[in-house]
């Protein structure tokens, strides 16, 4: 099989050619924004012990769960009205943004009665308090955000979620260095505040919003029973990203919250390779679905995975070839616990990567609700997991109850979208695989000499069997070279 690099080649259709622009956007701004959360953690682990480290860990885990119930599936609704009618932005935000802050005022006291039930220390509880502010501001920025997504500005929404990602990372380096874990804490609701602020500005200016706020309950409960489903599969996603760090923060301790959280940060660094295909692909799947155009959704839900199993089996190998190496340079022997975790963890990103694509698909279908119960399935197996492994075996239980959970999702929405859609998920194609094991191999046999030597070779090696066996061809990447070339990423 030849894997196709996505490229919008000359007549391509104009939602095609902004998926594209949004898709490099993307790739660009999210490497920038996740190497600032890399930046980050290094600062923050050696300047914290594993112990003030968790308390910062157990607090943006609550603003990760808060998050989905302040967003409440709106977002979702939003990107698929307004990519179906882009003269909606404006009247559909000036109706329902004041239900979407209520929502997040309504998610904050919820994180804040949770935290107190919970019994942490004062100084946790009020880090998780201080953080949960964050969130009637979140739950209104997703909503523009959705609105730029719907009407193909996905460039200029990059530009939004990177402003929102750098002052998390680079004002929590700052509050790190002047005032310890609070100070790292305080940039977790400055972030949201400040990115409404500019996309506020931003919305205005594009015609996406007029800024003009007017509450209608009608609309408001249109959007909010639309975004029933969206809410649901959202919470289910929520469960599965952090109900592990939050499950070891209540049984374990800070330190070992700490070190798992560490490996789960490091595998979403590397996540941002997933979100930057499956972002447009529900701009266009949305679009060629809702015109009836199944043969076109099916090849562009094609390239797309093909693209995410080049790309997601190689950094697995990578992370599981090179675990111990990662952890002790990025992180200092304080935190080496987190490498088996990670490892373990790691060798699953690229099915987590197709997850993601796989949800795109779904949420940009007519049957949405049909999917909770499938996503539900997923979502009991791996928490009843964490519920079993995580008191018994701490992080290691809870990243082997993450894989558990991976596997059985993607299978389950396999079988779902080919059920209700018609749409085939694309299989990983042996010499992909093969290509990974050697890859892996390569990185752990030479881990002693190096870590750049080693990823070096493995890197080297991956991509000399991928060429070789003509799964990527040359043409292949001298495409990718020429769009990035032509394409200017900051365009809308």
């Amino acid at each position: 099989m030849t894997v196709t690099l996505p490229t919008a080649p000359a007549g391509a259709s104009p939602e095609a050619r902004a998926a594209t622009r949004g898709s490099l956007a993307l790739s660009v701004l999210q490497t920038g924004g996740r190497l600032l959360a890399v930046a980050f953690v290094l600062v923050a682990t050696r300047a914290l012990a594993p112990a003030a480290f968790g308390r910062y860990s157990t607090a943006s885990a609550y603003v990760v769960l808060g998050g989905f119930l302040a967003d409440f599936g709106t977002t979702m609704v939003i990107v698929r009205r307004v990519s179906r009618d882009p003269s909606s932005a404006d009247p559909l935000l000036t109706a329902t943004l004041p239900a979407c802050l209520g929502l997040g005022v309504a998610s904050l006291l919820v994180v804040a009665a949770v935290a107190v039930a919970a019994g942490y220390p004062s100084a946790t509880r009020t880090d998780v308090l201080l953080a949960a502010l964050a969130l009637p501001a979140s739950a209104c920025v997703t909503s523009l955000l959705g609105a730029f997504d719907g009407r193909g500005l996905i460039a200029r929404r990059a530009v939004l979620t990177f402003l929102q990602l750098a002052v998390i990372a680079v004002g929590g380096i700052v509050g790190v260095l002047l005032a310890g874990v609070r100070g790292a804490v305080l940039a977790l609701p400055a972030a949201p505040i400040l990115t409404l602020l500019v996309a506020t500005v931003a919305a205005r200016r594009s015609g996406v919003w007029s800024t003009r706020w007017r509450g209608d309950a009608h609309a408001a409960w249109s959007l909010l029973r639309d975004a029933l489903p969206f809410v649901l599969l959202g919470g289910i996603a929520a469960l599965e990203l952090r109900f592990d760090v939050v499950l070891l923060s209540i049984v374990g301790t800070a330190a070992a919250t700490a070190r798992y959280d560490l490996a789960v940060r490091a595998l979403e660094a590397l996540a941002y390779v997933g979100t930057v295909v499956a972002s447009p692909a529900l701009f266009i799947l949305s679009r060629r679905l809702g015109q009836g155009d199944r043969e076109g959704a099916q090849r562009a839900l094609n390239e797309a995975a093909r693209f995410l199993l080049v790309l997601g089996v190689g950094v697995s190998a990578l992370v599981v070839g090179l675990h111990e190496p990662l952890t002790v340079t990025a992180f200092g022997s304080r935190y080496a616990g987190a490498a088996v975790p990670m490892a373990i963890t790691g060798g699953q990103l690229w099915l987590a990567f197709l997850a993601g694509l796989q949800t795109a698909a779904i949420l940009a279908g007519e049957r949405v609700w049909r999917a909770v119960p499938v996503a539900a399935t997923a979502m009991v197996v791996m928490v009843g997991l964490d519920l079993v492994l995580v008191p018994a075996f701490g992080a290691v239980g809870a990243a082997a109850a993450t894989v558990a959970g991976t596997v059985v999702m993607v299978l389950a929405f396999g079988w779902f979208l080919e059920r209700t859609a018609g749409l085939r998920t694309p299989r990983p194609p042996a010499r992909i695989l093969a290509a990974g094991l050697l890859s892996a191999g390569v990185a752990a046999w030479l881990a002693p000499v190096g870590l750049v030597p080693a990823g070096v070779a493995a890197v080297a090696a991956y991509g000399a069997v991928l060429v070789g066996t003509r799964v990527v061809r040359r043409a292949d990447v001298a495409r990718l070279r020429v769009l990035v070339a032509s394409t200017p990423a900051a365009r809308p």
